[in-house]
């Protein structure tokens, strides 16, 4: 496949391109292991090889037999490796010719489309050379047998030096003297499942393995690790990992489960148009899956098999992805409902990284996490609502209760999933606030946190709380009639103390007579009626905050939405407080809330607070919304996306260019997210936030698109 002075040259070369040039051996073991099929014998050809035959015959490489230009074609072509597959069918001998692109390194959406526009240009180059009118000619004959005389050299020395011993590459007489008397098909009927070439990545940075067919070409990200990890190892012993032991990658997709040869039949080797089946990955529009008895995890509609997800106990480190290594302790599946939480081994199952196995997690526990407060993003109809029960449940199974402010009606119990009812039974509490008030006082002095000394709050802190939640939720009070409630709340506070509520707020503005205070109170009029606070009684958060994994829903039903905002801002005042003085960074408080875009979260505001200080007292914000850019200021948004991990569903359309500005920096990347973003199917979203390193610390933050994995698969 290499001649010594190829090896001397990467022994004598420093930086990248020996780097590069040395993950072709390991590309080498990866594509005939992956690629392996009892019918197939691949052999593989250096496409620099090539060119040095050409030069053989005092050709140099620009002048070579199969070279681009002597072709009369234009424009880049793949140099790096060639897979000629041998395929024996009873008297037929059939070839397949498979150009391979090496990467190692960063690896870019630029440098990706660069290899890929590579690769299809070299596979239609040998198809329009090889195959059609242009093998009747005498120049095709030349360039088949050209490439036979390759594949027969190449395949003597694979014999010769044990390349794979286990894997005969003694081909016999009859099979070379029908190659040689050129009685052989060139076809390329596997494209519909590995596509016209392949990309193999070698990419740094990155810590799961995967392989999908885009635009026609198989894409096989592997991590930068595998570039160099597998060198020396035997390709008996590569191919066994590849296809029999566990691992992020599919089996299912590889030609050794998908190519049934009888099964496919002979395409036109010139049928450029030919229906390319990419496997599908995407969760039903119900995300409901059940088990086949392959165990293989089925759609309703049944139109693919996908592979089972479970995870299946490790073996020895080759059996693992990167980020797993790191992980063997601290996975999340073996945890039962009733083991004492323990939060710095808590990890919180997102989803599935597309095209395989690879689990991605939330590493909620891990103490190098900037916070955990959570952004969920997307339009209507794409899963935030189901995804957040998922992660609901992962919390709820490691003791982690959670809080959840409903003021949209989508965690009422007719909205939410009988798997999640089911599995968490009388976890589950609902507070329907419209028949029974809350028990909290919002005229209450809190504690103030300033630099670590906690004050008291005077009559003067508790007024200005007041005035800016009215003024977030109704917008159409001016600033006299604020400062009317302002001047309203410091006098009954004043009179009535820790008697002071709504009731009382509105005696005072009664007494107050002027217009300004008349107008605030025709404006607020329909929530003092309602009086949904019960300032008699207090609720002790301790009790939910340190249960075992309780779902505790504040169910706002019933209000209309101006009131249901003003609960939530009253409630989230009352738990900051409640935080101030009880909180523990290691005791989580995780609160929920819904489309959070309705929300307050200017500098004032609790929200505010919790994004910004609440990690030392604890706090856990999960913020749902609809729209960032399109209906928060620029302040705003940011104290939302500095939440530590992100999920974005499909946005709708005037958001996606602001998000993939926030995943990427560089133009052309940003470009490409923006598509990746655009075309996010239900049940789909990209997780941005950092994961797990071999060496136990989080890495940067990190980009993944990811299947959901369902509620039963998380049950099971």
């Amino acid at each position: 496949m290499f001649n010594g002075e190829w090896l001397l040259r990467i022994i004598g070369s420093k930086g990248h391109t020996a780097k590069e040039k040395l993950s072709i051996i390991s590309a080498i073991k990866y594509a005939v292991s992956y690629f392996d099929h009892p019918n197939i014998l691949w052999v593989p050809i250096s496409m620099e090889e090539v060119l040095r035959v050409a030069g053989a015959v005092s050709l140099n490489k620009s002048d070579g037999v199969f070279t681009a230009k002597n072709l009369g074609v234009k424009g880049v072509h793949s140099d790096d490796l060639l897979l000629i597959g041998l395929e024996k069918t009873k008297e037929e001998i059939s070839l397949h010719f498979y150009p391979i692109e090496v990467k190692i390194g960063i690896n870019a959406n630029t440098v990706l489309n660069k290899a890929r526009i590579q690769v299809t240009k070299t596979k239609n180059l040998l198809l329009d050379s090889l195959t059609g009118e242009m093998a009747t000619t005498f120049e095709g004959k030349f360039y088949r047998n050209f490439f036979v005389q390759l594949f027969i050299a190449n395949a003597r020395k694979l014999d010769r030096n044990d390349f794979w011993k286990e894997k005969n590459y003694r081909l016999e007489d009859a099979v070379i003297e029908k190659l040689l008397r050129d009685d052989y098909t060139i076809t390329n009927k596997l494209a519909p499942l590995i596509g016209e070439g392949a990309i193999l990545s070698f990419q740094k940075n990155a810590y799961h393995r995967s392989a999908m067919v885009e635009d026609n070409v198989l894409v096989l990200n592997l991590i930068e690790y595998d570039g160099f990890n597998n060198l020396i190892q035997s390709v008996e012993d590569m191919k066994n990992w590849v296809q029999e032991e566990t691992h992020d990658l599919i089996k299912e997709d590889m030609l050794s489960n998908s190519y049934v040869p009888n099964y496919y039949s002979y395409h036109n080797s010139n049928d450029k148009n030919q229906k390319i089946n990419i496997p599908v990955d995407n969760i039903d529009e119900e995300f409901k899956m059940e088990r086949n008895r392959n165990n293989s995890l089925i759609t309703k509609d049944k139109e693919k098999a996908l592979p089972e997800l479970m995870e299946v106990k490790k073996t020895s480190a080759n059996d693992m992805s990167i980020q797993e290594i790191a992980a063997t302790d601290m996975s999340n599946e073996s945890l039962d409902r009733d083991t004492t939480k323990v939060l710095k081994d808590t990890r919180l199952l997102l989803g599935t990284a597309i095209n395989s196995k690879h689990k991605i997690y939330w590493e909620y526990g891990h103490k190098g996490l900037a916070n955990r407060h959570l952004l969920i993003s997307g339009k209507s109809g794409q899963g935030k609502t189901y995804f957040m029960q998922c992660v609901l449940l992962e919390a709820s199974k490691h003791g982690i209760p959670n809080i959840i402010i409903d003021y949209t009606e989508g965690f009422l119990p007719t909205q939410l999933e009988p798997e999640f009812v089911n599995y968490l039974g009388d976890k589950i509490t609902q507070r329907v606030v419209y028949n029974d008030d809350f028990p909290i006082n919002p005229f209450s002095k809190n504690t103030r946190d300033i630099g670590g000394i906690k004050l008291l709050e005077t009559e003067t802190d508790v007024a200005e709380r007041i005035k800016s939640v009215f003024a977030a939720v109704y917008d159409r009070l001016g600033i006299q009639q604020l400062n009317a409630i302002y001047d309203a709340t410091i006098k009954g506070l004043k009179h009535f103390e820790e008697q002071m509520d709504l009731k009382r707020l509105k005696e005072m503005l009664e007494e107050d007579g002027s217009s300004y205070a008349k107008t605030a109170l025709s404006q607020i009029r329909p929530l003092v009626d309602r009086n949904p606070f019960d300032i008699q009684n207090t609720i002790d958060w301790r009790n939910i905050i340190e249960s075992d994994g309780e779902i505790f829903i504040i169910q706002l039903a019933g209000f209309n939405r101006d009131i249901q905002l003003i609960i939530t801002e009253f409630i989230l005042w009352d738990l900051w407080n409640y935080s101030i003085r009880n909180g523990n960074k290691n005791i989580p408080i995780p609160v929920i809330m819904d489309e959070a875009q309705n929300l307050d979260h200017r500098e004032n505001s609790p929200s505010a607070r919790i994004l910004t200080e609440g990690r030392k007292f604890g706090w856990s914000a999960w913020y749902a919304t609809q729209f960032l850019k399109a209906q928060l200021g620029s302040d705003e948004l940011a104290r939302l996306q500095n939440s530590s991990q992100k999920i974005y569903f499909a946005p709708p359309e005037e958001e996606i260019s602001n998000i993939a500005s926030s995943l990427s920096k560089d133009i052309q990347e940003r470009k490409e997210w923006e598509r990746k973003l655009a075309n996010l199917k239900k049940g789909q979203c990209i997780a941005h936030g950092p994961v797990l390193q071999p060496n136990g610390e989080l890495s940067t933050q990190i980009v993944n698109i990811l299947n959901i994995t369902s509620l039963q698969e998380r049950i099971d």
